[in-house]
């Protein structure tokens, strides 16, 4: 049962670093700085707090926003913005993307909850109507393009990515009973993480490993190789090999090693 709450929730963990996040900022959150002409400059908000200072929201150690924008659309953000009726309008992606295993959420001394992120885009809208009137993109918005990559109507596809073991096969010794399903379990929740890793580096990264490792008489998995390597994904492969050497399946007793092959089948849904 704790096996399966384990994979429950790292599988959660993994689609929420895959998402799109939005906050929109009332004009007191943000303010404008001198700039050259056609560029309208937002001045750092770091960090930005959230529901009277519970949360805060944490998108890096700077962040300047310039829009590129014609002398009537800064006229009209301007206006609009002394007139309290323009919103800021900011997407972004949890920082753990880059490294699934670092934490997104921290809390800090005073007891607010800080969530960090890295910025995607920022938009000014106006507060009735939603209009936009100015767009941009980060660095980052294009390499999260170029990773997961857009569909046909140009928008960014962000599919589901799997971890399945189709296979377990014993060459020698016997598990106990129930033992192969938990091995499957825990193989697949502490694979997923090496699986975004490999995403981050191709979008659309999918194919099967082999690997072979003995299960020693605590349950501990070592001696893993890999058979065979569809993926041709280094970062993945010593990631992987390094996952299962933190699995431990639990004991009552000390039971005879056994040597297991395990298929994995990597895919996106």
């Amino acid at each position: 049962m704790a096996a399966l709450r384990r994979n429950h929730y790292e599988t959660s963990r993994i689609h929420r670093l895959l998402e799109v996040y939005r906050v929109t900022l009332d004009t007191q959150a943000y303010r404008f700085l001198p700039g050259e002409p056609g560029t309208l400059s937002v001045d750092s908000l770091q960090p930005f707090s959230l529901f009277g200072g519970t949360y805060a929201i944490d998108l890096g150690q700077t962040l300047d926003l310039a829009f590129t924008v014609s002398g009537e659309q800064a006229d009209k953000v301007l206006s609009g913005y002394l007139a309290d009726q323009v919103l800021l309008r900011l997407d972004f992606q949890l920082v753990s993307l880059e490294d699934p295993q670092a934490s997104y959420c921290v809390s800090d001394e005073d007891g607010t909850v800080r969530i960090i992120g890295r910025l995607l885009a920022a938009e000014l809208v106006t507060r009735l109507q939603g209009e936009a009137l100015a767009h941009c993109e980060t660095q980052q918005h294009l390499l999260r393009a170029i990773r997961l990559g857009v569909d046909g109507a140009g928008r960014l596809a962000v599919p589901r990515p799997r971890v399945l073991v189709t296979d377990i096969h014993f060459s020698t010794g016997s598990p106990p009973q129930g033992e192969p399903d938990l091995l499957r379990l825990e193989a697949e929740t502490q694979v997923l993480r090496c699986y975004l890793q490999g995403l981050n580096l191709n979008g659309r990264l999918q194919g099967a490993l082999v690997v072979s490792s003995r299960v020693d008489a605590q349950g501990r998995l070592s001696e893993s190789v890999v058979n065979i390597d569809v993926l041709n994904q280094p970062l993945l492969t010593g990631c992987l090999l390094g996952a299962l050497g933190e699995i431990s399946l639990p004991r009552d007793r000390p039971v005879i090693p056994y040597d297991v092959r395990i298929n994995f089948i990597f895919r996106l849904e």
